[in-house]
């Protein structure tokens, strides 16, 4: 859902993965200027997922995958806000019209 908007879909794997594996190979196929926020997008999936993933294991609560979207989309806000210039160019592109509450 994240990689839609930016046209970067094409991306994910078809199957499971390596992480760093996958993430060194698909980097080298994109233009030097685009490997930035595609560092700090894998970063803030990592960390929304990672997030989640404490919710269910310690609290016993799942999130639908539209409330995970908007998870990251909040946090990428947030460290745009705070200087995390390589996700500033994202963030527009990420419209809350995607979010289905």
């Amino acid at each position: 859902m994240l990689l839609e908007p930016i046209g970067m879909v094409s991306l994910v794997p078809e199957r499971p993965v390596d992480l760093g594996d996958w993430w060194l190979q698909q980097r080298v196929l994109l233009h030097h200027d685009a490997r930035p926020a595609f560092d700090s997008l894998l970063l803030l999936i990592s960390w929304t997922l990672w997030k989640e993933r404490n919710e269910r294991t310690f609290n016993g609560v799942a999130s639908r995958v539209e409330i995970i979207y908007k998870a990251a989309f909040d946090e990428a806000e947030e460290w745009t806000q705070a200087g995390f210039t390589s996700l500033a160019a994202l963030c527009p592109l990420w419209s809350r019209q995607h979010f289905v509450m």
